[in-house]
């Protein structure tokens, strides 16, 4: 081989790596030619996570993969996401692809088409009280006793843990006390507002909720106090609701009025959706009446409620935090329901309609 010849072959390979190259270092640092517009522009990608795994992906209709799965190299957009799974209801919603950032849905969450109701047992009057053993209906029957015989000055009460926090009716001071009922501890520095008359006349009381971190009182139709941990003193958040409830995660509150059901965010929230700390959001809203709600313990990012309508049948139905576009809501199941309760211990949801108590399986159905 001539001198020549090695020199053209050099040169070359020196042309080709010039050229492909720079085009490598693009496509690894994730831009893309868009040939509609003849131009370099960086991607974005998607990540999705459901439960259960192993659910199909498209995009734009397009098969893709299935979850978990990061999806890359995609045009700044917008897509028609669809999540799917034989045996369960789609997920669906459309979400945006910006420049070098990826878009994450993690906390999707599939129905079964088919759910199936088991009798557990009838003649039960109440859920809550169903699932106390023989050990907490006797600390809950002496609570009672102790706040009436003990404290007698108490406006209302519940029993955390091992301690009993009540009001005291005299001042409206939140206290807490042990099971003996003589150890007390001033909770709040200030008075709640008094809490006026019910229709027939008899003074209203305050409901106590209390969390690992936090504690409310409220007024079933009436209105909503937080605790400030730092000057304990109740401050007001809504004016009218029937009921609360802290998430597990304690990182967020469900409330929710006759027609609408809000999330307040305790904590900031640093995967997609963002929040911030003290952000408040509608997460639905209906002419019926809203009966109840609670949150799905498993993922502490769907609710569970009931909605009455004019017939008095219900419909529970099950919605997602995630407002992005459109919040996936689906129907579980409809009846004449007195409560909806969702038991942690062994991830069942319990409905109890006609004095008859059943269970479903959200998670395995």
């Amino acid at each position: 081989m001539t001198r020549n010849t090695r020199r053209i072959i050099f040169f070359g390979f020196v042309l080709i790596f010039l050229i492909v190259t720079p085009g490598v270092l693009l496509y690894a640092t994730g831009y893309s030619f868009d040939w509609e517009s003849k131009q370099l522009i960086k991607t974005g990608s998607f990540y999705f996570q459901s439960q259960p795994a192993g659910a199909q992906i498209k995009i734009d209709g397009k098969l893709i993969d299935t979850t978990p799965s990061y999806v890359s190299r995609l045009n700044p957009g917008q897509y028609q996401i669809q999540i799917s799974k034989d045996g369960f209801l789609t997920w669906q919603k459309k979400l945006n692809i910006e420049e070098q950032i990826t878009t994450e849905a993690r906390n999707i969450f599939l129905i079964p088409q088919k759910l199936n109701l088991e009798l557990v047992t009838d003649n039960v009057t109440s859920t809550k009280d169903y699932f106390l053993t023989e050990d907490q209906r006797n600390v809950q029957m002496q609570t009672a006793l102790i706040a009436s015989s003990t404290l007698k000055d108490v406006l209302g009460f519940t029993l955390y843990q091992s301690d009993i926090y009540y009001l005291q009716k005299s001042n409206l001071i939140l206290f807490k006390t042990d099971l003996s009922g003589r150890n007390k501890e001033q909770i709040s520095l200030q008075p709640l507002p008094e809490p006026g008359k019910t229709d027939s006349g008899q003074q209203k009381i305050y409901q106590i909720v209390i969390s690992p971190e936090q504690t409310a009182v409220f007024q079933p139709g009436g209105k909503f106090y937080l605790l400030d941990k730092q000057t304990k003193i109740f401050n007001l958040l809504v004016d009218e609701v029937q009921g609360i409830e802290f998430s597990s995660d304690n990182e967020k509150i469900l409330f929710w009025t006759n027609h609408e059901i809000w999330v307040m965010w305790l904590k900031e929230v640093w995967a997609q959706p963002y929040r911030k700390a003290q952000d408040k959001e509608l997460i639905t809203r209906f002419a019926d009446k809203i009966t109840s709600a609670l949150w799905l313990v498993k993922t502490n990012e769907h609710i569970i409620f009931a909605v009455q309508g004019n017939d008095n049948n219900s419909t529970i139905k099950l919605t997602e935090l995630d407002g992005r576009d459109m919040r996936n809501t689906f129907d579980i199941h409809s009846g004449k329901i007195s409560e909806v309760y969702y038991n942690q211990n062994d991830d069942l949801l319990y409905i109890l309609t006609d004095g008859k108590l059943y269970s479903l399986d959200l998670l395995r159905s």
